[in-house]
């Protein structure tokens, strides 16, 4: 079952609270809780003009996990104006800006040792990388190209666009791309895709009775035969929404392979399903646009 627990706690410095601030608790598993014995993490949100402003933090610790300005919170947060996250020894991990849930203009990744480890810029959907450095601080990047790894994941950057992105899968051997030069697409067109998709798609009944709405992220990876495999949602909503959007991408089984100077790779590839109950009979809207987590 849907629901939102708000929790007012005043154990934890008054320093962090502002008056009209309201605190959520998490577990591990980022589900709001009521026990403080269990928490993980808690939220302060804090109302600030249109916006809400969020301070998230470890209960362990009293680290930051999270600073920034909100359009709204639920199941799934909007973004809108300055972002940081954080590792948990609270040294600061990323820094930038979001307009419109999108990044837009300057943004930096550090490594734990705080080492910068990126610095892209963010424009109309493109990324341009200025620089890449490994740990140690040595530029990976020359005239705008250059291979390097991050953690499991091998990069390619090419006239300071990202051009291939990949990591190896433990059990099958295979490299499985997140980002390729001509992605996946679905035997028929993304069109057919989408049409699909919204014919098959029912807005269930118990997210209809607790006005449960947001975005649904289904991850698969389309194999180099051209088979969508290995399906799941990512990050869900509840209320039969999350199991609705993942049957609905599941009957898509047949796909044309992405490929990588004219090679057939497997793709990881994610597809973002808005459910939205409007004023009138509750139906639902897609976003037509396949983009990573």
């Amino acid at each position: 079952m849907f629901k939102v627990i708000v929790v007012v706690f005043v154990g934890l410095s008054s320093s962090a609270f502002a008056q009209d601030s309201t605190v959520y608790f998490y577990d591990e598993k980022g589900e709001t809780i009521v026990d403080l014995k269990d928490a993980f993490s808690y939220r302060i949100v804090i109302p600030k003009d249109s916006l809400l402003y969020i301070r998230h933090y470890f209960t362990s610790n009293d680290q930051p996990i999270l600073e920034g300005t909100f359009l709204r919170i639920g199941n799934t947060l909007e973004y809108e104006g300055p972002y940081k996250s954080f590792y948990r020894n609270g040294k600061l991990q990323r820094e930038g800006t979001y307009s419109k849930d999108k990044r837009v203009g300057l943004w930096k990744e550090y490594y734990p040792n705080g080492q910068q480890a990126d610095e892209q810029f963010h424009h109309d959907d493109k990324v341009v990388y200025q620089q890449h450095w490994d740990e140690a601080g040595n530029a990976m990047l020359t005239n705008g190209s250059g291979k390097f790894t991050v953690g499991t994941q091998h990069v390619e950057v090419m006239d300071s666009i990202l051009f291939a992105e990949f990591f190896v899968d433990s059990l099958s051997g295979d490299s499985i791309y997140v980002v390729v030069e001509d992605n996946a697409t679905y035997n028929g067109g993304m069109d057919a895709f989408f049409f699909q998709i919204e014919k098959d798609l029912k807005y269930p009944k118990l997210a209809k009775e607790y006005s449960i709405q947001g975005k649904v992220f289904v991850q698969f990876v389309i194999d180099r035969s051209g088979k969508l495999k290995d399906a799941k949602v990512m990050s869900g909503i509840g209320g039969g929404c999350d199991e609705e959007a993942l049957e609905a991408v599941k009957k898509r089984t047949t796909w044309i392979p992405g490929k990588v100077r004219g090679k057939i790779v497997s793709q990881k590839m994610v597809l973002p399903i808005t459910f939205k109950i409007p004023k009138s009979e509750p139906k639902f809207y897609l976003f037509k646009k396949l983009s990573k987590p």
